[in-house]
């Protein structure tokens, strides 16, 4: 497996030669390691950088010494960032192929993301940026700019944008929000041979009446499951039905390209406080896997683990890495401090390590940082 300097080494280097008194591909490194230790700005990478030994220093390249702020600043601007995140993503899912289980279906959800912090070109509206989570363990493996007058709409072009980055998605499942309950995105997947599970909601009438007129008190329970979090237990009971009848009547046949089975899911959740609150929802999805590619209950661990992107990838970018406070004025600059902690993160899930504790543990001591990226 390829190191992190040997795969930036493939990155094109918009310096004149006159100008490359460091390695790009030593600088883009620097940066990874800086934000794998914490670092959320420029200044902060910088400091940190500083302190580094002479051998850490010389073993990533840099056989001049450190290149000042402004130098990484002005590679910021100017790096072609296409390039680079193919490089780094490309990268990680190779890291991913390695230590995954090849007997098991791999499974990536799509949500997009608003920067807040971020402003570009004079635009007051926050970008956004699409991307293809995997998680379990918890890697991007490709992202997507979703222009900002388009908003969460621009997210179904966005989502095949970043899926045609990677080279095959046979036999995965691909899930998303109902934003991509639509026949484009369901024909796509099945064209590429991937599955889909997503949400049913009223923003898709005709198939939110088709599901909601299957006769659900015939179907049986296919997975139950139970959980106390947030302080409260909820319960969840999952129907699944196979749609066999070929033409005619709402309960036979799905709206969706290639649905070959619907899915009910009935939550309910009770307040763990005494006199706490009980309530009850509903919720219906579709999928193209049918009765013999998945069993209800793995089609139940799908769903729950979609919302891995949220808890294993958004908050994480929020709230370790502040980065709706990281406030960037151009756009490549934004893209790339993006893919930074996205990699982070990717690679201390992939280690099976706690993020908060793993960044504040390469801060201190820098050498284990080559651990997670040898």
């Amino acid at each position: 497996m390829s190191s992190l300097v040997e795969v930036l080494e493939r990155v094109s280097d918009p310096r004149r030669p006159e100008g490359r008194r460091y390695p790009l591909a030593s600088m883009l490194a620097l940066l990874v390691l800086a934000t794998l230790a914490g670092c959320r700005t420029m200044r902060t990478t910088v400091a940190w950088a500083g302190d580094l030994e002479v051998a850490v220093v010389v073993g990533l390249g840099f056989a001049r010494g450190l290149p000042a702020r402004s130098t990484l600043t002005d590679l910021t601007g100017r790096v072609d960032m296409g390039c680079v995140s193919e490089a780094m993503l490309a990268w990680m899912a190779d890291r991913l192929v390695a230590q995954a289980d090849p007997d098991q279906r791999v499974h990536v959800a799509l949500d997009g993301k608003a920067l807040r912090g971020a402003r570009h070109d004079g635009d007051r509206r926050a970008p956004m940026q699409l991307a293809v989570f995997a998680p379990d363990p918890g890697v991007v493996l490709a992202t997507a700019e979703v222009p900002a007058e388009q908003g969460k709409g621009g997210e179904i072009a966005a989502a095949v944008t970043a899926l045609d980055q990677i080279g095959s998605i046979a036999g995965w499942v691909v899930t998303g929000d109902a934003l991509h309950t639509v026949k484009a995105s369901a024909a796509y997947l099945r064209a590429r041979g991937a599955h889909y599970i997503v949400p049913v909601k009223a923003n898709r009438a005709i198939l939110h009446a088709e599901v909601t007129d299957i006769p659900w008190k015939q179907v049986p329970v296919a997975a139950r499951t139970r959980e106390r979090r947030h302080g409260r237990d909820e319960d969840r009971v999952y129907q699944v039905v196979e749609i066999t009848r070929p033409a005619t009547g709402s309960a036979g046949r799905l709206s969706l390209p290639d649905a070959r089975q619907a899915i009910r899911v009935t939550s309910t959740r009770q307040a763990t406080t005494p006199g706490g609150e009980t309530s009850t929802a509903t919720l219906f999805y579709v999928t193209s896997l049918g009765p013999r590619d998945a069993t209800g209950t793995e089609i139940a661990a799908t769903i729950r683990a979609r919302w891995g992107i949220e808890n294993r990838l958004h908050w994480i970018r929020d709230v370790v890495f502040n980065e709706d406070r990281h406030t960037t004025r151009r756009e490549n600059t934004t893209r790339l401090w993006t893919l930074l902690r996205s990699v982070a993160i990717g690679l201390i899930h992939l280690a099976g390590l706690p993020v908060t504790d793993t960044t504040n543990a390469c801060y201190r001591h820098p050498e284990r940082l080559f651990a997670l990226v040898k």
